[in-house]
């Protein structure tokens, strides 16, 4: 079970996504959505997807081979 606040909530989603036997659920509390490119410029979407297009540092040790 993975919990996830604010930018959290990507991070969780992303690792759910790559590991999904080894998650049985999420909790999302305020997080931010995917949904967010209408409401942002062209620059602000290169960035929020420049952040969010690699694992979190820390979490390639965990890579399944």
């Amino acid at each position: 079970m993975l919990v996830g606040h604010s930018f959290g909530g990507l991070i969780i989603r992303q690792y759910a996504a790559t590991y999904p036997r080894d998650v049985v659920g999420l909790v999302l509390v305020d997080v931010l959505l995917e949904r967010l490119k209408p409401l942002m410029t062209v620059a602000n979407w290169k960035t929020y997807t420049g952040f969010n297009s690699k694992s979190p540092h820390g979490l390639e040790q965990y890579k399944d081979p």
